[in-house]
Protein backbone atom coordinates (compact mmCIF):
# COMPACT_ATOMS: atom_id res chain seq x y z
CA UNK A 1 0.00 0.00 0.00
CA UNK A 2 1.11 3.47 -0.72
CA UNK A 3 1.58 6.08 2.00
CA UNK A 4 -1.30 8.14 0.52
CA UNK A 5 -3.80 5.30 0.93
CA UNK A 6 -2.60 4.61 4.49
CA UNK A 7 -3.02 8.29 5.34
CA UNK A 8 -6.61 8.35 4.01
CA UNK A 9 -7.47 5.11 5.87
CA UNK A 10 -5.97 6.54 9.06
CA UNK A 11 -8.08 9.70 8.73
CA UNK A 12 -11.28 7.66 8.28
CA UNK A 13 -10.41 5.43 11.23
CA UNK A 14 -9.78 8.47 13.43
CA UNK A 15 -13.10 10.01 12.32
CA UNK A 16 -14.96 6.78 13.17
CA UNK A 17 -13.34 6.65 16.61
CA UNK A 18 -14.31 10.27 17.31
CA UNK A 19 -17.95 9.61 16.35
CA UNK A 20 -18.03 6.45 18.49
CA UNK A 21 -16.69 8.42 21.47
CA UNK A 22 -19.27 11.20 21.02
CA UNK A 23 -22.08 8.62 20.76
CA UNK A 24 -20.85 6.89 23.93
CA UNK A 25 -20.77 10.18 25.87
CA UNK A 26 -24.23 11.15 24.59
CA UNK A 27 -25.74 7.78 25.63
CA UNK A 28 -24.15 8.05 29.08
CA UNK A 29 -25.61 11.53 29.57
CA UNK A 30 -29.08 10.41 28.45
CA UNK A 31 -29.11 7.34 30.72
CA UNK A 32 -27.95 9.43 33.69
CA UNK A 33 -30.70 11.98 33.08
CA UNK A 34 -33.41 9.32 32.76
CA UNK A 35 -32.24 7.47 35.87
CA UNK A 36 -32.08 10.60 38.00
CA UNK A 37 -35.63 11.65 37.09
CA UNK A 38 -37.15 8.47 38.52
CA UNK A 39 -37.33 9.99 42.03
CA UNK A 40 -40.37 12.19 41.56
CA UNK A 41 -41.95 13.10 44.86
CA UNK A 42 -44.48 15.74 45.74
CA UNK A 43 -42.93 18.18 48.25
CA UNK A 44 -46.03 18.22 50.45
CA UNK A 45 -45.88 14.43 51.10
CA UNK A 46 -42.27 14.53 52.30
CA UNK A 47 -43.23 15.14 55.95
CA UNK A 48 -46.00 12.54 55.84
CA UNK A 49 -43.61 9.88 54.51
CA UNK A 50 -41.30 10.30 57.49
CA UNK A 51 -43.98 9.73 60.16
CA UNK A 52 -45.00 6.18 60.99
CA UNK A 53 -47.93 4.44 62.70
CA UNK A 54 -48.48 0.78 63.53
CA UNK A 55 -50.42 -1.16 60.91
CA UNK A 56 -53.00 -3.89 61.75
CA UNK A 57 -50.36 -6.56 60.98
CA UNK A 58 -48.08 -5.16 63.70
CA UNK A 59 -45.60 -3.80 61.14
CA UNK A 60 -44.97 -0.09 60.81
CA UNK A 61 -46.70 1.66 57.92
CA UNK A 62 -45.55 5.01 56.58
CA UNK A 63 -48.08 7.83 56.47
CA UNK A 64 -48.68 9.27 53.04
CA UNK A 65 -48.62 7.68 49.63
CA UNK A 66 -47.62 4.09 48.99
CA UNK A 67 -44.07 3.92 47.72
CA UNK A 68 -41.06 1.74 47.02
CA UNK A 69 -38.00 2.37 49.18
CA UNK A 70 -34.66 1.64 47.46
CA UNK A 71 -32.62 -0.72 49.66
CA UNK A 72 -29.83 -1.61 47.17
CA UNK A 73 -29.31 -0.61 43.56
CA UNK A 74 -26.72 0.12 40.90
CA UNK A 75 -29.21 2.38 39.12
CA UNK A 76 -30.81 4.33 42.00
CA UNK A 77 -29.71 5.83 45.32
CA UNK A 78 -30.29 3.74 48.45
CA UNK A 79 -32.91 5.39 50.66
CA UNK A 80 -34.70 6.98 47.72
CA UNK A 81 -38.53 6.79 47.90
CA UNK A 82 -40.41 6.12 44.67
CA UNK A 83 -44.14 7.00 44.96
CA UNK A 84 -46.57 4.54 43.38
CA UNK A 85 -49.47 5.27 41.05
CA UNK A 86 -52.38 2.85 40.50
CA UNK A 87 -50.25 1.35 37.70
CA UNK A 88 -46.49 1.79 37.99
CA UNK A 89 -44.25 0.35 35.28
CA UNK A 90 -40.64 -0.58 36.00
CA UNK A 91 -38.01 -1.22 33.34
CA UNK A 92 -34.84 -0.14 31.61
CA UNK A 93 -36.49 1.76 28.76
CA UNK A 94 -37.31 5.44 28.98
CA UNK A 95 -41.07 5.90 29.36
CA UNK A 96 -41.48 3.54 32.33
CA UNK A 97 -42.67 5.14 35.56
CA UNK A 98 -39.47 3.92 37.26
CA UNK A 99 -36.42 3.60 35.00
CA UNK A 100 -33.65 1.23 36.12
CA UNK A 101 -30.51 1.60 34.03
CA UNK A 102 -29.31 -1.94 34.75
CA UNK A 103 -28.28 -4.58 32.23
CA UNK A 104 -30.19 -7.24 34.21
CA UNK A 105 -33.48 -5.32 33.82
CA UNK A 106 -35.68 -5.81 30.75
CA UNK A 107 -37.02 -2.80 28.85
CA UNK A 108 -40.52 -3.40 30.31
CA UNK A 109 -39.71 -5.57 33.31
CA UNK A 110 -42.58 -5.43 35.84
CA UNK A 111 -45.73 -3.65 36.97
CA UNK A 112 -46.88 -2.67 40.45
CA UNK A 113 -50.68 -2.40 40.40
CA UNK A 114 -53.46 -1.42 42.77
CA UNK A 115 -56.49 -3.58 41.97
CA UNK A 116 -59.53 -4.59 44.03
CA UNK A 117 -58.20 -2.87 47.13
CA UNK A 118 -54.78 -4.56 47.17
CA UNK A 119 -51.32 -4.04 45.72
CA UNK A 120 -49.94 -6.56 43.22
CA UNK A 121 -46.65 -7.18 41.40
CA UNK A 122 -46.71 -8.58 37.86
CA UNK A 123 -43.66 -9.70 35.88
CA UNK A 124 -43.88 -8.66 32.20
CA UNK A 125 -42.12 -11.74 30.78
CA UNK A 126 -38.73 -10.36 31.75
CA UNK A 127 -35.58 -12.33 30.99
CA UNK A 128 -34.20 -12.41 34.55
CA UNK A 129 -37.48 -12.42 36.47
CA UNK A 130 -39.01 -10.40 39.28
CA UNK A 131 -38.84 -11.63 42.88
CA UNK A 132 -40.96 -10.87 45.95
CA UNK A 133 -39.28 -11.87 49.22
CA UNK A 134 -36.91 -14.12 47.25
CA UNK A 135 -39.66 -15.98 45.33
CA UNK A 136 -40.00 -15.61 41.57
CA UNK A 137 -43.19 -13.82 40.49
CA UNK A 138 -45.59 -15.76 38.26
CA UNK A 139 -48.86 -14.04 37.47
CA UNK A 140 -50.13 -11.37 39.85
CA UNK A 141 -48.56 -11.63 43.32
CA UNK A 142 -50.12 -9.66 46.20
CA UNK A 143 -47.66 -7.60 48.24
CA UNK A 144 -47.94 -6.26 51.77
CA UNK A 145 -46.21 -3.52 53.71
CA UNK A 146 -42.53 -4.42 54.16
CA UNK A 147 -42.27 -6.94 51.30
CA UNK A 148 -39.05 -6.81 49.28
CA UNK A 149 -39.16 -6.70 45.48
CA UNK A 150 -36.01 -7.60 43.53
CA UNK A 151 -35.63 -6.46 39.92
CA UNK A 152 -32.20 -6.99 38.41
CA UNK A 153 -29.64 -5.76 40.95
CA UNK A 154 -32.20 -3.46 42.61
CA UNK A 155 -33.94 -4.38 45.87
CA UNK A 156 -37.01 -2.31 46.79
CA UNK A 157 -39.16 -2.40 49.94
CA UNK A 158 -42.89 -1.84 49.47
CA UNK A 159 -44.36 0.69 51.90
CA UNK A 160 -48.16 0.67 51.87
CA UNK A 161 -48.76 4.02 53.53
CA UNK A 162 -52.00 4.67 55.41
CA UNK A 163 -55.22 3.55 53.75
CA UNK A 164 -58.55 5.30 54.20
CA UNK A 165 -59.78 2.89 56.91
CA UNK A 166 -56.74 3.58 59.09
CA UNK A 167 -57.15 7.34 58.66
CA UNK A 168 -60.80 7.19 59.83
CA UNK A 169 -60.07 5.20 63.01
Amino acid sequence: MTPGILLVLGKYLLLILIYAFILHVFRALISHTVTSTSDVRAPRTRRLEQAAVPSPSGRRATLGRPCLLVLRSRALIAGQRLPLAATTSIGRQWGNTIVLNDRYVSSHHALVLFQDGRWLVRDCNSTNGTFVNGRRVTGDVPIRDGDEITIGSTVLRFTAGVNEQMRRS
